[in-house]
């Protein structure tokens, strides 16, 4: 698991909508959960996908997800999910991510999720370092 200080924290409660009908999460519903969490990181560190495309004319986009199902979420479960970025790189950031329990008890899902900067021609450029500098700053 992520050491905790290193580590963004998203609180989540699983919603009838994010299950099947057994009350278990639906496999790409994580997928969102992650979305969601890693877009809390960014505000978190000043950097709003609203900020970004307006002041730097970059969005993030998703190159490549490799999830792990661990054990199922279910029907109003409190979830935190951990959110950090393990890879800088000239225009990509590699995120790692985990669905816990509310307790920080049990791992039930985890992603390493590669995101690319890109321009308004969905074409990739460099990450400025203000940018990188900021989404170094702990939380």
């Amino acid at each position: 698991m992520l050491p905790l200080g290193q580590a963004h924290q998203f609180k989540l409660k699983v919603y009838t909508e994010d299950t099947d009908y057994g009350g278990v999460v639906y496999h790409a519903n994580y997928l969102k959960f992650f979305e969601r969490a890693r877009t809390e990181y960014l505000c978190a560190h000043s950097q709003s996908l609203t900020t970004l495309k307006d002041n730097f004319e970059l969005s993030f986009v998703i190159k490549s997800v490799k999830i792990d199902y661990l054990k199922p979420a279910r029907l109003e479960q409190t979830l935190i999910i951990l959110t950090r970025i393990v890879k800088f790189g000239s225009a990509s950031l590699i995120f790692e991510q985990i669905i816990c329990d509310e307790n920080l008890e049990k791992s039930l899902c985890k992603a390493n999720v590669v995101v690319v900067a890109i321009n308004a021609e969905i074409k990739p450029i460099k990450i400025p370092t203000q940018i990188i500098q900021e989404l170094q700053r702990e939380c």
